[in-house]
């Protein structure tokens, strides 16, 4: 173990024998947190990387090596899980209107004649009864990694002013087609 302090700086690094980790923890302390969590960074004797605060990485890319699922496990106040996003970057300018970033996002890339990785976007419904445990996932929508075909899965509610489908084929399941419907489907013209 080793301790680095300046000051009112304290910062701790080594070996915490209680739990088998190698821990960082700069909370001016200058010891490990009795709570393995609460210390800024350490590592368990799997290799699983634990950080207290924010990551920010200044690199270009994050590579990841195996078949991945990223998970938030905190809660809000109210119960529900605080929300994951994904955003295109809000970096600080002087510059005025500025564009923003692209987000990208695609299936795992193919070679030859294999099929690209399709996009899948799956909700989780409620099950109709009260309950502690998690309940499943079901599609929404896909986009086909082999022609790009978009499947959705239930209603689709568009609130543009114009709706424009350019197509040679168009294939209506459905026999009723209903025009100029107010939001309670009441007058309308098949």
């Amino acid at each position: 173990t080793i301790l680095f302090k300046h000051d009112a700086a304290k910062a701790i690094i080594g070996i915490d024998d209680t739990h088998d980790r190698f821990i960082i923890n700069a909370d001016n302390s200058g010891a490990f947190d009795g709570t393995v969590l609460n210390n800024d960074f350490s590592i368990d004797t799997s290799g699983n990387c634990y950080i207290k605060g924010d990551l920010t990485l200044t690199g270009g890319d994050v590579t990841l090596s195996v078949a991945t699922t990223i998970t938030t496990t905190t809660h809000t106040a109210a119960g529900g899980q605080k929300p994951f996003t994904i955003a295109g970057s809000a970096s600080k300018t002087t510059e005025d209107d500025l564009a923003g970033s692209d987000v990208n996002i695609y299936g795992g890339i193919s070679t030859g004649t294999g099929d690209g990785g399709g996009i899948v976007f799956k909700i989780s419904r409620p099950s109709g009864s009260s309950s502690s445990d998690a309940n499943s996932l079901s599609d929404a929508m896909k986009i086909d990694g082999n022609d790009g075909s978009v499947i959705i899965y239930n209603n689709l509610d568009v609130k543009g002013t114009t709706t424009t489908i350019d197509a040679d084929n168009l294939a209506i399941k459905d026999p009723h087609i209903m025009l100029n419907v107010k939001a309670d489907q009441s007058d309308y013209t098949n």
